[in-house]
């Protein structure tokens, strides 16, 4: 009887989630070191990728689309209107990523100082009192 084998899995059969596996590491090669997949293997993956293009400032913000040619009504951010959509804004200042921070944090009974940008809150600058539980989450995320 003919049948269809797959290669890339022991008993043969296909999945779609060895393949998407497959597929998100050899992307993952091409745009992360090894040591920082390393790092963020307690995260999970998608979280992992966000960090990572927050970092490189790879976040499709309006300030960047527009400064890329894109056609938009404004560049103000959309949540709070109260200033221009920034990747530092949309993850620091708005109003909504503060509340987050603060639910995050106090979730994770730890205080926080405030960052002016992101730069600062991957740097690592943090009071070392605040180790706890979620200290490797943090080091991963940095």
């Amino acid at each position: 009887m003919d049948k269809w084998e797959w290669k890339l899995q022991s008993n043969g059969q296909f999945s779609t989630h060895t393949l998407s596996k497959m597929i998100d590491s050899k992307q993952l090669q091409h745009f992360v070191s090894q040591h920082e997949t390393d790092r963020l293997q307690i995260l999970p993956q998608k979280i992992g990728i966000l960090t990572w293009r927050v970092k490189k400032r790879r976040i499709p913000v309006r300030v960047e689309l527009d400064n890329r040619g894109v056609d938009l009504d404004s560049v103000r951010c959309p949540v709070c209107n109260n200033d221009l959509e920034t990747v530092d804004h949309i993850f620091l200042h708005c109003n909504f990523a503060k509340d987050l921070w603060a639910r995050v944090l106090r979730w994770w009974k730890a205080s926080g100082p405030s960052y002016s940008n992101l730069e600062e809150l991957f740097c690592g600058v943090h009071d070392p009192s605040q180790i706890n539980q979620h200290s490797n989450i943090w080091k991963a995320i940095e």
